[in-house]
Formats: structure tokens, sequence, C-alpha cells
């Protein structure tokens, strides 16, 4: 017995092109991909391909691999960094002489055109999702928890610390609005949260035809409020980071995912080891 899982990357950046292309490779010799839109018929030994946040290396290292080896997978975009740019070069005019593999460098920090995502999802490769539009941290509290890069935008660090954890306790899942040193209230809250989930809608919808129903947390931070509020939006999946199997019936309001690795050690534990029954049991996986 092999469970099913689902698998997420980031980035696709040319010091990890060749192992890249080999993790693609085992994984169409060894396992069943399905499409995310196939969520509700997972299989044992099935997986789900994701990638997070839409950097532009998606299109330029990532899909001309995956169509080489006819895989599908989903990008969840964070549409407020999609630009109107022109398609970039990628692995095809490489691989016809076209360009250099130097040329394809970029800016590590850019994200996708809309242009590109169009050609990746026109395709029938690549399935277009929401990772929210801004990508805020604080869908719920977590965002001041042990990420002090995070804290530093919303905390005035003259104020007390022990006094500011006091006060944040009776505002839990609100966000802390550094400049009126105070936290939201609950309508600027639900107009916050309504910009994530409604502006991807219209913005997919607009440009690919259809409106996107997975919906990926930032971060995998997420409360009740915001779950419900999403599907007020008519999201049906939500996605988190939660390290998990899918041995069982799977929850649509908190799908587990698997974090992928270029460790080529790491890479086949996950993919080959945690799914067996035996493993993932002592692992705590499922």
């Amino acid at each position: 017995m092999k469970y099913p899982y689902i698998i997420f990357y980031h980035r696709v950046l040319l010091k990890n092109l060749k192992k890249f292309n080999w993790q693609m490779k085992c994984l169409k010799s060894h396992k069943k991909i399905l499409d995310i839109s196939e969520i509700e018929n997972l299989e044992e030994n099935s997986i789900i391909i994701t990638f997070d946040d839409g950097y532009y290396d998606n299109f330029v290292f990532a899909y001309p691999i995956l169509k080489k080896f006819n895989l599908k997978a989903t990008i969840f975009i964070t549409t407020n960094k999609i630009t109107d740019n022109p398609p970039r070069k990628n692995l095809y005019d490489y691989w016809n002489g076209k360009i250099t593999l130097k040329e394809l460098i970029d800016n590590e920090n850019d994200f996708l055109s809309w242009d590109e995502i169009e050609i990746m999802y026109k395709s029938g490769i690549i399935n277009i999702q929401v990772h929210s539009h801004n990508h805020y941290s604080h869908f719920t509290s977590y965002y001041f928890i042990n990420e002090p890069q995070r804290k530093t935008n919303y905390l005035n660090v003259k104020w007390d610390k022990d006094k500011f954890y006091k006060i944040e306790s009776q505002f839990v899942n609100f966000e802390y609005i550094a400049y009126d040193k105070r936290f939201e209230n609950y309508q600027e809250r639900i107009k916050r949260l309504s910009i994530e989930f409604e502006l991807p809608k219209k913005l997919i919808k607009q440009h690919l035809g259809y409106e996107p129903e997975h919906f990926c947390w930032p971060w995998g931070e997420y409360d009740e409020f915001s779950l419900n509020l999403g599907k007020q939006f008519g999201y049906k999946y939500f996605y988190t980071t939660e390290r998990k199997l899918i041995c069982n019936k799977i929850n649509y309001d908190k799908i587990p995912r698997i974090s992928a690795s270029f460790n080529n050690i790491t890479f086949l534990k996950r993919n080959f080891i945690y799914p067996n029954k035996s493993f993932a049991k002592i692992l705590r996986l499922c």
C-alpha cells in the first residue's frame, strides 16, 4: 500500500535544473501523476505536483521539463505579483539552439507574467489556482510567532514586548496596524481578507476564462474565520503546509502537502519511503 499525497515546490532555478529533471523522470516512472482537478479521485500511489507563489522560473525552467515528461502540475499564484510583461525565453529556446543557458538567468525575485501563465495553461500541462492576492502572512495570528522578519512589519519595536503579547491575546487573528498602534477591527479584517479571495478570482477569470476553486494558504496559515470567508467566495479546496499523506478520507478544508527537496536522499525518502503504509504510521504521516 502506497498512500497518495500532494508535493509542493517553490523555485526551480538553474542550479537545481538537473535534479528537477531527474526528479520528474523518477516520478514519471513510478507514480501516477494526477491533475489537481482530480483531487476527489486520488488513488494508491498517485500524487499531485504543485508550485507556490508563481515565480518566473516556473515558466522558464520547470514548465518545459514538465511538458517533456507530460506531467501535469498546478501553480498557486499570488496575483498581485503577476506582471503584464511579454513571455520570456525558456528551456525550449535553449534546446532549439536559439539561446545559451546563461542567457536564461533572470532576476531571481521576478514573477510570472499573464502571457506566460496563459501559455502554460493552454498547453494542458499547467493548472492555475490561487495563493491569495497579496500573500499576507496574517490570515491568522501566527504572523509574529517565530517570524522576526514579519514581526518588524507590524510591531512598533519601541513597545514593551510583554505588553504587546498580552494585548495581542485579546485580538487573536487581527492584523496589527503599526502606524496607528492598534489592531484592525472586525469590519477591517473582513475587508482585508475579502480582497485576498475576490481579486484572484476576477483576474484569473479575466485572463484564463474560468473561476478557480482551489486556494493555497500563504505560509499555510489560516483560521476558522478566514476558511469560512474563503468558502463564501466560492473556493472548495484549501491547501496547507501540514506534512501529511492522504491516508483516509480527505478533508478538503485542510488538504496536507509534502514539501519537495532538491536533496536527492530527502527526495527519495519523501516520495518512495514515506508513502508506504508501514513507514507512514511510524513517522505519523497519517
